[in-house]
């Protein structure tokens, strides 16, 4: 792009507000990383995007399946990533609301106590308990 103005705001202005747009984890990574820098003027700095997590996070590449428990229902999903001791991002065909208290066990990090805090299409967030 030639200018700057040329180059949509992420946040939007009054003027020119912000479409339904979600930025990838990917871009925040490579931000983060010190291999990208978006053009748009108010993308946050590198420095304002650090992993707020405490524990290292493990990115999954076989997506193993992990049996899923909500109350009496016992349903399989996908690991998609994990923190030990700190939560997993799961792939589920059913329907978790935020706030509901599960179990879930996998060979990757055994049996857990956890809470969906977040939800993305067919993809949750879970924490674990301490």
């Amino acid at each position: 792009m030639a200018s700057a103005e040329s180059v949509r705001l992420v946040f939007g202005d009054p003027a020119n507000p912000p479409i339904n747009v979600s930025i990838h984890d990917s871009v925040y990574q490579r931000v983060a990383k010190g291999n990208y820098q978006p053009q748009n003027p108010d993308f946050p700095a590198a420095d304002k995007l650090a992993d707020r997590r405490n524990a290292m996070r493990f990115q999954v590449n076989d997506t193993p399946q992990a049996q899923l428990t909500l109350k009496e229902f016992a349903a399989s999903c996908k690991v998609l990533d994990f923190s030990k001791g700190g939560g997993a991002r799961i792939q589920f065909d059913g329907e978790l609301k935020t706030g509901d208290n599960v179990s879930i066990d996998s060979e990757r990090f055994g049996h857990n106590i956890a809470q969906c805090v977040w939800q993305k299409g067919n993809q949750y967030g879970l924490q674990f308990a301490a």
